[in-house]
């Protein structure tokens, strides 16, 4: 209290300049060391407005923000006005914002003051203010969730500074994950977290160093291929440890000690110990019928599920991010070695393994893990029960057939009789519909938005509808996989439209022009597919219908092929189902009725376009014809060949058919400006000679 006290006297009587500065930071230091005593945020709110140095200010600005307590006002307050000062610096304004979210943490005045000066961020911000302030609309978000600044992050996405989008692109990746380790059902966690990891992979290619994105996409395909333990241990196991390399590969190699803050070591930390608690869980139970210490085996995979629970490093156990924790430990880890310890262990010696550490160690966080282990096994006992039960009750159909042929006003006799006619006829569909059994409409509709997007979701559903006139009736798992899959293609040409890869550019902007090829597009696919759907990818797979498809999907429920070309002179559609459509049409009768054609359009009218080729064709005196760029929208349709008159049952196979316009100028590059007049030119020299 006395330092203060003296403190206090000699900012009052100390000159404002160097001496000053330094006298102020050597009480940071100190406050920095020694325990929080009441005055030092109020000594430090004074200090603020006679500091002249920027690193002093920056300094005494986070320890006002460390010191003060949640309900101080002056503090916030004084942060505030110096950020509202400083807004245009480039150092300090970052500096300033950082600070304040550092009190946000635990301050909800602080919150509500820095909310507000995110949602006034503009593109006309610095660069640095900016980066900032999407890194700290991610951390708030974690603490108190706020449409207006996930908006905020939204509309900064739309900054021509490819680094504000970088930040904006790995920080709504953060959002995202957050959000489906919340997801309500273990069927949207998965989609969810697909994309998640696609949003990761995306966010790491925006900028050449980005170890953050990639560590977190690495992660993410870890809690994807974990959904496979109890399958196939093994294979499972290995994946693991070659992402798991990967991952620390990629902090070796691009993210060193040195370059990282607190806060990302803190971050680097929880993935490391995630990630080496699946792999190291997988590698333990692959071999589960053969362990000789029983005991001791459950106890460490008791423990990696504590690990991953864990809050430590967390600010608040009643954070998102600390649920986001509990979420993995949950809905990944638990659920799938659930039937791995159901099959190899059971309940009982679970039940007394449980017994035995709690004698000899009492109730810790261990215990807590075994003891949801026996949950889990326990249910997964009831379902199995449950499911016999329900399998061994005796049916009686023929009280069900007879129910059904009186409601149609016919014997039981009749009515089989003709439905037996009917399908040796080919026409059992005609059968249904007479008596007015027609199927119920295939769903195309689902809460969540389709790919996150509107216009992703608008479209998906477009497609799906004109789908529906064709396949009706179809299979309704089936239809399920071929909704993701729709929804999946219609997001990559979509994001091949705007991210604008190098196979999908003209040459004179430095991409592949027309030297690219349907292998490009193929390689490209594949890679946006094992993102969403891991295994279940094929590429270029065994003979089919005769030949060999370039890549597809091959669900349990059902196999969809997918054919790639790419097109140098038409894409009418005419041209299409004149010299590709059969090749699809014939992998979507060796499949289950419906295949993809994707083709890459190389044609030279969208180079036409570059400013380059506008001036060589001026100069050569050629007319160049210069038409619109169709959206990635606009290049999908969906077409089938005419059915064989003499077959009674064949039924139609629509093929989903994608263009993607290659060749591409950047949008920058069809832009011509005009020269600048001569005097304009004299007036700069004499302004330069001056």
């Amino acid at each position: 209290m006395a330092k203060w006290e003296e403190a206090r006297g000699k900012l009052t009587t100390m000159p404002t300049g160097p001496e000053l500065d330094d006298y102020i930071d050597e009480l940071v230091d100190h406050a920095m060391r020694t325990p929080a005593e009441p005055d030092v945020a109020a000594f430090f709110i004074n200090a603020l407005l006679l500091v002249q140095s920027e690193l002093t200010l920056r300094s005494v600005a986070l320890t006002i923000a460390i010191t003060a307590g949640p309900e101080d006002a002056a503090a916030v307050d004084s942060l505030v006005a110096s950020f509202r000062q400083h807004r245009v610096h480039a150092f300090l304004a970052p500096a300033l914002l950082d600070s304040l979210a550092l009190l946000a943490a635990r301050s909800p005045i602080a919150r509500a003051e820095t909310a507000s000066l995110l949602i006034r961020l503009t593109c006309q911000d610095s660069r640095f203010l900016l980066i900032k302030g999407a890194q700290v609309i991610g951390r708030l978000d974690s603490l108190w969730q706020s449409l207006d600044l996930r908006q905020k992050l939204g509309e900064l996405d739309a900054c021509s500074d490819r680094n504000v989008r970088a930040e904006v692109a790995i920080q709504q990746a953060f959002l995202e994950l957050a959000d489906t380790l919340l997801s309500s059902n273990m069927t949207e966690f998965y989609q969810r977290l697909a994309k998640t990891q696609a949003a990761f992979a995306h966010a790491g290619e925006m900028e050449e160093h980005r170890p953050d994105a990639e560590l977190f996409a690495c992660l993410v395909e870890m809690l994807l291929a974990f959904r496979n333990l109890a399958p196939d241990r093994i294979s499972t196991a290995r994946r693991l440890q070659e992402l798991f390399h990967s991952l620390r590969t990629v902090l070796a190699a691009q993210w060193w000690p040195s370059y990282r803050s607190e806060v990302a070591n803190v971050c680097v930390a929880r993935i490391l110990e995630i990630a080496d608690a699946l792999q190291r869980s997988a590698a333990s139970v692959q071999d589960a019928e053969d362990w000789t210490n029983m005991d001791e085996a459950l106890t460490e995979l008791a423990a990696l599920y504590a690990a991953i629970r864990t809050q430590k490093g967390a600010a608040d156990p009643h954070t998102q991010a600390s649920h986001a924790y509990a979420a993995i430990a949950d809905r990944v880890f638990v659920p799938q070695l659930g039937p791995v310890l159901r099959e190899s262990i059971g309940r009982r010696r679970l039940v007394k393994v449980t017994e035995n550490y709690v004698a000899a160690h009492g109730e810790d966080e261990y215990a807590a893990g075994l003891r949801v282990f026996v949950q889990v096994v326990a249910a997964l006992e009831r379902t199995q029960s449950e499911g016999e039960r329900t399998a061994a009750a005796p049916i009686d159909l023929s009280i069900q057939i007879s129910q059904l042929a009186s409601a149609l006003g016919q014997s039981p006799e009749t009515m089989v009789q003709s439905f037996v006619l009917a399908s040796r006829q080919g026409t059992d569909s005609a059968w249904v519909q007479q008596f007015g059994l027609g199927p119920v409409q295939l769903p195309v509709d689902r809460p969540e938005m389709f790919g996150g997007s509107g216009p992703v979701h608008e479209f998906t559903v477009s497609v799906l509808n004109e789908l529906q006139t064709y396949l009706e009736p179809y299979p309704p798992l089936k239809w399920q996989r071929l909704i993701t899959v729709v929804e999946t293609m219609v997001s990559f040409a979509k994001f091949v439209f705007d991210t604008l890869p190098e196979y999908a550019k003209c040459q004179e902007d430095g991409g592949k022009g027309q030297a690219a090829s349907e292998k490009d597009l193929q390689k490209a696919l594949f890679s946006w597919l094992r993102q969403r759907f891991d295994d279940s990818v094929i590429y270029e797979s065994n003979p089919l219908g005769g030949g060999r498809i370039d890549t597809g999907l091959q669900f349990p429920e059902c196999k969809i092929p997918i054919e790639i070309k790419h097109e140098y002179s038409f894409i009418d559609p005419e041209h299409v189902r004149a010299n590709y459509l059969t090749q699809a049409d014939t992998y979507a009768a060796a499949s289950d009725r419906v295949s993809f054609l994707l083709i890459l359009d190389l044609r030279d009218t969208h180079a036409r376009k570059h400013r380059t080729r506008i001036a060589q064709a001026r100069q050569a005196e050629e007319k160049t014809e210069i038409v619109s760029l169709y959206g990635w929208q606009e290049g999908f349709w969906i077409d089938a060949l005419p059915l064989d008159p003499q077959v009674p049952r064949a039924r139609p196979k629509p093929v989903v058919i994608c263009v993607i316009p290659g060749n591409r100028p950047v949008p920058s590059s069809t832009t011509r400006y005009s020269g600048q007049p001569s005097r304009g030119r004299e007036k700069g020299k004499t302004h330069d000679n001056q």
